[in-house]
């Protein structure tokens, strides 16, 4: 490692004069500038077609929440990069609006199932499920689906959307006070305790996002989430563990220590942002086919439609349904809400009782119907012998039934007699 420092710190005094520098920044500008312009351009452009053909209000202002994450992500990142001495303060909105994509396409989900079964709500449908093992590493818990377990699920992805703003502004001040040290994991360096509590919040998000996935996936197929849940699960690969493993470079002195006047963590923030303009340019064309316009009717054509239609509509339905966040607010407090959540735990109690006195009764039947010698009263077996005697084509089976019930009265009688005896002996004795 120390032979590799050295020839890191070789190569960068040779090589890197402050010309090669200037044009080594030039050239980092110009390409991830093409991708972010690309990225950004058509983002918009399905954004524009999605509000031009507002047929689900409900559904398609979560999609044009999760695409917008798309040229915030690539502009934010590109920013990042060209004035890289001011690239944590630009991140503070990129990170917070990642937090609030999870969410939204969470939202998605739901208006997907509700839109499909109604007039059924998102709780029954989930009481309705049977019970079903949590998702890997915890496969050895049952989880039973209810209003309450929904509620639970719905907090738990919600904590990311405050808790990575707020890991950001910590970031900031510890930046500020200079304790921050991005990179350096080291334990007397705010960056090992930031990144701790974030990959443990979005772990926490991310499992519930998939565990709800897995309860409604009958519910969800004709919709394929499958692919929309990867383009979200890229993002938040691209966003944390690409730059983890980035900083676990730099901590290795993989990276140079500086070139010119980027210092090792300039170097390894600008690296980052280099790579996500390029990758948002990808996702951008993903996002056109999972979130495909076609799926809410006819694309419309420009040479029939008004000037109102053309402009003044899609900005309406932008204003109203999209920056308007009126949902999101009754989202957060119907789950945080003491009363529903205490409510919600009482009918998950009950309903899991019920549930489980279902089962038992369904196997106790399971059970009568798989018993190849089921008991007969004897009155039963009275009222059948006639029955069975004048029958002439079976007189073996009739003689054989009649000896055999003779026999076990007779066993029982002489077991009664047997149990008296002792019973007197016992009184006697005492």
């Amino acid at each position: 490692m120390v032979d590799l420092v050295n020839i890191t710190a070789n190569i960068t005094e040779e090589y890197y004069t402050p010309e090669y520098v200037a044009f080594l920044e030039m050239l980092a500008w110009g390409i991830s500038g093409a991708f972010a312009v690309f990225a950004t351009i058509w983002s918009f452009f399905l954004i524009y077609m999605h509000l031009r053909n507002w047929t689900n209000p409900r559904q398609q202002q979560c999609i044009v929440r999760v695409i917008l994450m798309v040229p915030i992500y690539a502009i934010d990142s590109w920013l990042s990069l060209r004035f890289h001495n001011y690239g944590l303060y630009f991140d503070i909105a990129r990170y917070c609006y990642e937090a609030y994509v999870i969410y939204q396409f969470f939202s998605l989900l739901t208006a997907y199932i509700e839109q499909t079964h109604q007039p059924k709500t998102l709780d029954v449908l989930m009481a309705e499920k049977d019970e079903q093992k949590l998702p890997m590493p915890l496969c050895c818990l049952d989880v039973k689906p209810s209003s309450y377990a929904l509620l639970v699920i719905k907090q738990i992805i919600l904590q990311y959307v405050v808790i990575k703003p707020l890991m950001s502004i910590v970031a900031v001040v510890l930046d500020l006070l200079h304790v921050y040290e991005e990179g350096n994991f080291r334990p007397w360096h705010g960056y090992v305790y930031v990144t701790a509590t974030t990959f443990t919040s979005v772990t926490l998000s991310m499992y519930c996002l998939v565990l709800f996935y897995f309860i409604m996936e009958k519910d969800l197929a004709v919709h394929s989430p499958l692919a929309k849940f990867c383009c979200v699960k890229a993002i938040l690969f691209f966003s944390f563990w690409q730059g983890v493993f980035i900083a676990v470079l730099a901590y290795y002195d993989v990276l140079p220590e500086s070139v010119g006047h980027w210092t090792q963590e300039n170097i390894s923030r600008g690296l980052q942002d280099f790579i996500v303009c390029i990758e948002m340019a990808i996702l951008a064309l993903a996002h056109g086919y999972v979130f495909a316009v076609e799926e809410y009717g006819d694309i419309q054509l420009w040479e029939s439609c008004t000037p109102r239609e053309v402009v003044a509509q899609p900005v309406k339905n932008f204003a109203r349904h999209v920056v308007n966040q009126k949902d999101v607010v009754q989202d957060i407090k119907h789950a945080y809400s003491p009363s529903n959540l205490s409510a919600a735990k009482v009918h998950h109690k009950h309903l899991k009782k019920e549930y489980r006195s279902n089962q038992k009764l369904a196997m106790h039947s399971l059970d009568m119907e798989m018993d190849p010698n089921p008991l007969i009263d004897s009155e039963d077996e009275e009222a059948e012998l006639p029955k069975t005697q004048s029958s002439p084509e079976l007189p073996e089976i009739r003689m054989t039934t009649m000896e055999s019930s003779q026999e076990a009265g007779a066993q029982q009688t002489g077991a009664q007699v047997v149990m008296t005896t002792k019973l007197e002996e016992e009184s006697v004795s005492e």
